[in-house]
């Protein structure tokens, strides 16, 4: 259960912060965290909930977590975590580039985008363009001592402090299972470069499709014209012909 996980980071140092990853939307996964939390000893403390982020890799939950804190009265930020090789054969770098899980065809709302560090290595230069936007950025991966070499606005840490107050609940922090090496290698533009020149390719050979229509109708309505007034001219002829006695 969640209310003493959320309860328990609570009794801890104020300076302790909490990336609530919401990672399912079944069963009101999303209004069930938000109701624990409106109902913990942090919802009391403004410096505790300023500390308090909710995070998800999906736009869906994305929208339904900020439709509950809205509701909720709470103003927590919500951040989209963008892991690499999720996005097929598009790739994280395009998704980085494009920003179509941000856009408002996927319901936007977040103000944070959470990447790997290894990513954040690599593409400091892309995700400096979404900081100039406005976004902020966060980066998980990282060690105690790897803080101050990071400029970014969260710091998600593979370390945490004792809570006590979990024993109750089990007596330790959740994981999700054996730890797995990360690469990067979905880092390519070129599925990104393929698509701008088909949507180029296509625009022309749209252009030139409408013209043609247009150049066919014309010189099908000229065609009509010059029939019509070929037999105008051949009336006229017959009118204007002389008898033959």
């Amino acid at each position: 259960e969640i209310e003493p996980v959320i309860e328990a980071i609570c009794n801890v140092d104020a300076n302790v912060g909490m990336n609530i990853d919401v990672k399912v939307d079944a069963n009101g996964a999303a209004k069930a965290v938000v109701s624990a939390l409106k109902s913990s000893t942090c919802a009391g403390d403004e410096t505790r909930m300023n500390n308090i982020i909710f995070s998800t890799p999906y736009p869906n939950i994305v929208s339904d977590s900020i439709k509950e804190l809205k509701a909720a009265g709470l103003n927590n930020r919500v951040a989209i975590y963008m892991p690499s090789g999720y996005y097929g054969f598009l790739g994280l770098k395009v998704m980085l580039k494009t920003r179509i899980l941000q856009s408002a065809m996927f319901g936007g709302g977040a103000s944070i985008i959470e990447v790997e560090k290894i990513v954040y290595d690599a593409e400091q230069d892309l995700l400096q363009k979404w900081r100039d936007d406005g976004w902020c950025i966060g980066v998980w991966g990282l060690k105690p001592n790897d803080v101050s070499e990071y400029d970014v606005d969260v710091y998600i840490v593979d370390d945490a402090p004792a809570f006590p107050d979990l024993v109750a609940a089990g007596g330790r922090l959740g994981g999700d299972g054996i730890m797995k090496k990360v690469t990067y290698d979905d880092n390519s533009l070129t599925p990104y470069n393929g698509l701008i020149a088909a949507a180029t390719f296509c625009l022309l050979f749209g252009i030139i499709l409408i013209v043609l229509a247009v150049w066919l109708e014309m010189r099908y309505r000229q065609s009509k014209q010059d029939i019509s007034n070929a037999q105008g001219d051949s009336v006229d002829d017959v009118e204007g012909g002389t008898d033959i006695m």
